[in-house]
C-alpha cells in the first residue's frame, strides 16, 4: 500500500515540475517571440544605441572678405589645455603647475587649486587654458614630452572666430558668441555663414573594438558660405583714421561715426564708429567706456557692477550710423530745396531776405547769423546756411507736398541695409504737421532721423534723383571660391528729375569753394557739399549747465562733374578746445581729408586749375653728392626753387631732406656744397660745413596766407595742411603749427600748418 502510495505522489511531482518546465517553457517563448517578432525593432534600435557611437563633424564656418578678397573674419586653428588631476601626483604636481604657468601665463596658484581637485566630477578634466595658438601648444607637447607628461597633461584641438583688422569695422563686422554671431555681419548672415555639421557614426563590441557593418555611416559637414562684402579695407583705414582725429581733435562728448558710400549702387565702401574695439577682445571696454566704468560708484562684483558693464558693452558695440538717431540739421537743406525745385515752387533767381531772425506764427526762430544775411539770390542762402529762406521755400511748397516728398526719400523707414539694429528717426504724420513744425524742419530740427538714412537720401541728389539701398554685402561664395548667391540692390524709383539734382549739385558745389562748406574744399576735385549743426534737446552740458549740446557733421559727394562717392561724418557733442562747435569746422575738414585719400584711391584722377597748382605739394629728392648743376637740373625739372651755399663742385647737405614734403610753388631747397669726403661707412662727410639757422616764428591764429610769407621770409618752407582754399572768403586761420615758436632750425626746414576756415561757415 505505502508502495503504491510512492509510486503515486512520485507521477504526480512528475506532473507538476513538468507543467511547471512547460509554464517556463512558454513564458520564455513567449518573451522571445515578443523580443524577436513583436518589439524586434524596438530592442534592436537598442541594441544598436549600446554599440553605436555618433561623433558630430563641426561644420568650418565661412570667411568673411572684403570687396577686394582682403579676409576681415576667419577661423583660427586653437588648443585647449587641460590635465586630468588624479593622474598628477607627486613631484609633477609642483612641475605641472610651474610649468603651465609659465607657458600658458596663467596664475600658479590657480593651475595648483586645480591639481588638488583629486576625485569627483572634475578629477579627470580641468581647462587651465582655452584658444591656445599654435606657438604656445608646441611648447606645451615639448614640456609633456620632455617631463613624460602624457598620462596628466594633454591638448584639444579646437578653432576660434579670428579677425585680423583687429578694430577694423569692428562695429560692422561683429563678432562670435559661443554658437552664432552676437551682432553685425557675424549675427546678420549667421545661417550663412555657419554651414550644417555632419556625422560619423562607429559600431563597436563590448571590448571597443571595431565592427564594420550595415550600421556604419558617414554624413559630411556643409561648411558655411564665405560672405563678401562691399567694404574696402583701404577705404576703411582712411574713414577710421579720420575719425579718430575728429574725434580727439573735437573732444566729441558722445562719439562719432561716419559712411563712405558709392552713390550710383548703394554699396558701402566705408562705415565706421569711433571709439571702436579689438573684435579679438571684444569685452574688454576701452576708452570712454572703460573710463565710465571706473567712475561709476558701484562696487566691483556687484549686480549693479554688472549691469553697468553690460550697458556699456552694447553701446561700445553699437553700429552709431545706423542705431542712434539724431536731428540732421542743415544737411537736410538740399532735401527741401530738391522738393522745391521739383514742384517749381522755387528757381534760382529768387531773392530772398534774412534778417537774422523770422516769425511764425508768434515763434521767433532764429539764423545761426544773428546778424542776417541780408537780400540775396536763393544759391547764395543754401550756401550761407540761411534758416529764414529755407523757412519761406518750405512755407511755399506746404505741409502737404513737404510730407509727400518726406516719405519718398525714406525717412518714415529703415533704409533696409543688410544690417542688424538700424533704427527709424520720429517723424510727424499729417495730422500732428504744422506750420511751424513745417518751418523748423526745413532746416533739419523738429524731426530725426540716422546717419546712413541721411548720406543715403543725398545720393538721390548727386545720382540724379534715385533713392538707393545702402548695402554692407555683394554676394556668397563656397569653400572653392565660387559664387553661389549675388544680390541685387537695383536704384529704387526716382525722387526728383535729373536737371532738379543737376542744379542743386552746381549750388553745393560753390558752397564748398566760396561758401559756409568751405573746409570741405578738397584741391584737384570739384565736391558738392552741406555742412550741419543741429541742437540736442534735454542734453545737459556739464561744462556750462546748460541744454546746449549739439551735433556737427558735414555730407559730401565727388566729383561733382560725375559724382561717384558720397560721404558723412556726423560729431556727437563736440567740444573743440578752439573755434565754434558748427559742423563746418568740426566736421567739414576730416571730410575733405578722407576724400583727399580716397579720391585718387579709387583711381579719380584730380584736375588742378592754375591757383590749385600753386600749392601743389613737393617730395624733396636726394641731392647730396650730385654736382651742382645736376642738382639744379633735377630740382628745377621737378618744378621747385633752390638755394646754393657755398663754392663747391658738389652737393655735401641739404635742407630739407629727401623724402620730406613742401609746398613746390614758393618753397626753396637749400644746397650747400663743397668737396666730397667720405668715411669709412662711404657716407659724405658734412663736419665743417656752415649750416645756416634761423629762429620760428609764432604764427598760430594768423590768417594761413599771412602765416606762409611770415615762415618764408624767415627762410623756412611750408606744408599746409587742412583747408588749401584758404583765400577763400574772410581767409581760414591757422590752427596748429609743428614747430613751436622761438625755436632755431636750420633754415629750409619745413614747418606744417594747419589751415582752417571758421568764418561764414556757422553751420
Amino acid at each position: 500500500m505505502f508502495e503504491l502510495y510512492e509510486r503515486k505522489r512520485g507521477r504526480i511531482n512528475l506532473v507538476v515540475i513538468i507543467s511547471v518546465i512547460t509554464v517556463f517553457a512558454m513564458m520564455i517563448l513567449g518573451k522571445m517571440f515578443s523580443l524577436q517578432i513583436l518589439n524586434h525593432d524596438y530592442y534592436l534600435d537598442k541594441v544598436i544605441d549600446n554599440i553605436q557611437k555618433e561623433t558630430v563633424i563641426k561644420a568650418n564656418r565661412g570667411n568673411i572678405y572684403d570687396r577686394n578678397s582682403n579676409l576681415l573674419a576667419t577661423n583660427l586653428t586653437v588648443w585647449r589645455v587641460f590635465i586630468s588631476p588624479a593622474d598628477v601626483r607627486g613631484e609633477n604636481e609642483r612641475i605641472v603647475a610651474e610649468g603651465l604657468s609659465e607657458i600658458l601665463g596663467v596664475d600658479y596658484d590657480e593651475i595648483y587649486q586645480k591639481i588638488l581637485i583629486k576625485s569627483g566630477k572634475g578629477s579627470k578634466d580641468q581647462t587651465i587654458k582655452k584658444n591656445v595658438v599654435k606657438a604656445d601648444a608646441d611648447k606645451v607637447r615639448d614640456f609633456i614630452s620632455q617631463n613624460k607628461l602624457a598620462e596628466c597633461v594633454f591638448l584639444e584641438e579646437g578653432t576660434m572666430r579670428y579677425y585680423p583688422g583687429g578694430v577694423l569695422a569692428s562695429q560692422v563686422i561683429g563678432v562670435m558668441g559661443t554658437d552664432a554671431g552676437l551682432f553685425g555681419l557675424e549675427f546678420q548672415y549667421n545661417k550663412e555663414l555657419s554651414g550644417t555639421n555632419g556625422v560619423y557614426v562607429s559600431s563597436k563590441d563590448a571590448l571597443g573594438n571595431e565592427l564594420p557593418g550595415e550600421y556604419e555611416k558617414y554624413i559630411d559637414a556643409k561648411d558655411g558660405y564665405n560672405v563678401i562684402t562691399t567694404i574696402d579695407t583701404k577705404v576703411q583705414s582712411i574713414l577710421e583714421n579720420q575719425l579718430k582725429l575728429t574725434y580727439e581733435e573735437n573732444r566729441a562728448g558722445n562719439g562719432v561715426c561716419g559712411v563712405v558710400i558709392d552713390v550710383n549702387d548703394g554699396s558701402v565702401l566705408g562705415m565706421a564708429t569711433y571709439p571702436n574695439f579689438d573684435l579679438n577682445s571684444p569685452y574688454t571696454l576701452v576708452g570712454e567706456y572703460a573710463e565710465e566704468l571706473k567712475n561709476s560708484e558701484h562696487e566691483e562684483g556687484s549686480k549693479e557692477y554688472q549691469n553697468e558693464y553690460t550697458r556699456l558693452l552694447q553701446s561700445m558695440w553699437s553700429n552709431k550710423t545706423i542705431a542712434y538717431t539724431y536731428s540732421p540739421g542743415s544737411t537736410f537743406k538740399p532735401i527741401t530745396t530738391s522738393m522745391a525745385f521739383q514742384e517749381n515752387t522755387l528757381n534760382e533767381k529768387d531773392e530772398f531776405t534774412c534778417t537774422g531772425v523770422k516769425n511764425v506764427l508768434g515763434n521767433m526762430i532764429h539764423c545761426h547769423n544773428r546778424n542776417g544775411h541780408e537780400t540775396h539770390y536763393f544759391p547764395y542762402m543754401l550756401q550761407q546756411s540761411c534758416n529764414p529762406t529755407m523757412m519761406e521755400v518750405a512755407l511755399e511748397l506746404g505741409t502737404k507736398m513737404f510730407l509727400k516728398y518726406f516719405v519718398e526719400y525714406g525717412y518714415t523707414e529703415k533704409t533696409g541695409i543688410d544690417l542688424p539694429g538700424e533704427s527709424v528717426g520720429s517723424y510727424f504724420t499729417e495730422d500732428n504737421f504744422g506750420t511751424v513744425d513745417l518751418a523748423v524742419s526745413s532746416f533739419g530740427q523738429g524731426f530725426t532721423t540716422t546717419a546712413l538714412r541721411q548720406i543715403t537720401s543725398i545720393c538721390a541728389i548727386a545720382n540724379g534723383g534715385h533713392l538707393i539701398t545702402p548695402h554692407v554685402v555683394s554676394g556668397l561664395t563656397d569653400a572653392s571660391g565660387n559664387l553661389v548667391v549675388s544680390y541685387d540692390y537695383s536704384p529704387k524709383t526716382q525722387i526728383v528729375s535729373a536737371d532738379v539734382a543737376e542744379r542743386i549739385t552746381a549750388i553745393l558745389k560753390e558752397g564748398v569753394v566760396s561758401g559756409g562748406s568751405k573746409n570741405a574744399y578738397v584741391a584737384g576735385y570739384r565736391v558738392a557739399g552741406k555742412t550741419g549743426t543741429s541742437e540736442k534737446k534735454g542734453v545737459i552740458n556739464p561744462e556750462t549747465g546748460k541744454d546746449d549740446m549739439v551735433i556737427g557733421s558735414c555730407v559730401a559727394y565727388a566729383p561733382a562733374e560725375k559724382p561717384e562717392v558720397a560721404i558723412i561724418i556726423m560729431v556727437d557733442e563736440p567740444n573743440p578746445p578752439v573755434g565754434t562747435r558748427y559742423g563746418g569746422v568740426v566736421a567739414a575738414p576730416y571730410v575733405a581729408n578722407a576724400l583727399e585719400q580716397i579720391l585718387p584711391y579709387l583711381g579719380i584722377e584730380p584736375e588742378y586749375d592754375e591757383e590749385e597748382m600753386k600749392s601743389l605739394n613737393f617730395t624733396v629728392g636726394e641731392y647730396t653728392g650730385l654736382t651742382v648743376d645736376k642738382a639744379k637740373k633735377n630740382i628745377t625739372s621737378a618744378g621747385a626753387d633752390y638755394e646754393i651755399i657755398g663754392e663747391g663742385s658738389h652737393i655735401v647737405a641739404q635742407v630739407p631732406a629727401s623724402g620730406e614734403v613742401m609746398r613746390k610753388s614758393d618753397g626753396k631747397i637749400i644746397l650747400y656744397t663743397g668737396e666730397l669726403k667720405y668715411d669709412d661707412a662711404g657716407n659724405i662727410i658734412t663736419d665743417g660745413i656752415d649750416i645756416q639757422y634761423s629762429t620760428v616764428p609764432y604764427v598760430k591764429d594768423e590768417y594761413t596766407y599771412k602765416a606762409i610769407a611770415m615762415l618764408k621770409e624767415a627762410g623756412f618752407n611750408v606744408k599746409v595742411s587742412g583747408a588749401q582754399n584758404y583765400n577763400a572768403g574772410t581767409y581760414a586761420s591757422v590752427t596748429n603749427q609743428s614747430s613751436t615758436e622761438g625755436k632755431l632750425l636750420p633754415k629750409g626746414s619745413i614747418i606744417e600748418i594747419t589751415s582752417k576756415h571758421f568764418d561764414d561757415v556757422g553751420d
